[in-house]
């Protein structure tokens, strides 16, 4: 993922205490529905709950982190789990989900499996959309997104950042971003551009106990492989309307892999 300020070898020993953060101090709206206790009877799926998107959501006290040398997959995990007050040694972090100091890389899948580690639950999903990502953030829960950018003299690579807020009227989300800052505002259409080479990949953290509220905010997408199934559909109405966009196609390959159809996928 993008590069950030070299450092030296980081340490598996301490996971407690953060390192190398800020917070953001800016106040903000977030709408928090309320989860009564189920009440259906025990043959009966428990009623979702309605969730309400204002005009404009920002998730309060949500920690700003600069990323060490390729580390906004670590760096990203930790903003996201710091609305859950979970805080966290950088190096110590990279030390677990990047054992190999010449590993560049961290999946979503990885970024996930790190969260629920912590105690978290943590889901990741495809063909991120501005409902999903409002739904989602409205309910105080910052969303990972990975993003295709441009780094000034570095040239084009993956690069995660964490969605905080949007603001409906300005028209963009508002992001805890590792290398560029805190607080970066993306509007609707590019965020949705730099998110179509990593097929609009995403992981949403939350407690356990809010599950049915994120089942609400995700919809049909709450089923991973009707998830991918969808997104694989939806790569193939693109790639018929416009054959030479290779984002479509490589989406498609993705999700046909995930479906086990391996050899349709490249």
């Amino acid at each position: 993922r993008s590069a950030g300020a070299a450092d030296a070898s980081p340490s598996a020993s301490d996971l407690s205490g953060a390192e190398g953060t800020e917070t953001s101090g800016s106040s903000g709206t977030e709408s928090r529905p309320t989860h009564p206790a189920a009440t259906s009877a025990p043959n009966e799926p428990a009623a979702l709950p309605d969730i309400e998107t204002p005009q404009r959501v920002e998730i309060p006290g949500v920690t700003h982190v600069w990323q060490k040398w390729n580390n906004c997959g670590p760096a990203s995990v930790l903003m996201a789990l710091s609305a859950h007050h979970i805080h966290l040694d950088q190096r110590a972090v990279a030390a677990v989900l990047k054992p190999n100091g010449n590993d560049t890389n961290v999946s979503p899948g990885e970024l996930a499996g790190f969260a629920r580690q912590q105690g978290k639950a943590a889901i990741v999903r495809y063909g991120v959309d501005q409902t999903t990502v409002k739904r989602l953030t409205a309910l105080g829960l910052p969303v990972i997104v990975e993003h295709w950018v441009d780094v000034e003299g570095r040239g084009a690579m993956g690069h995660y950042r964490v969605v905080i807020g949007y603001d409906d009227d300005a028209r963009h989300f508002l992001v805890q971003d590792s290398y560029y800052g805190s607080r970066r505002a993306y509007g609707y259409d590019e965020f949705a551009a730099m998110s179509r080479p990593f097929s609009g990949a995403y992981v949403a953290i939350y407690p356990a106990e809010r599950e049915l509220a994120v089942r609400a905010a995700l919809g049909d997408a709450w089923d991973a492989a009707a998830n991918v199934d969808a997104v694989r559909r939806q790569m193939e109405a693109e790639t018929a309307q416009r054959p030479d966009d290779r984002w479509a196609w490589f989406s498609l390959g993705e999700m046909r892999s995930k479906q086990g159809e391996h050899a349709g996928a490249v």
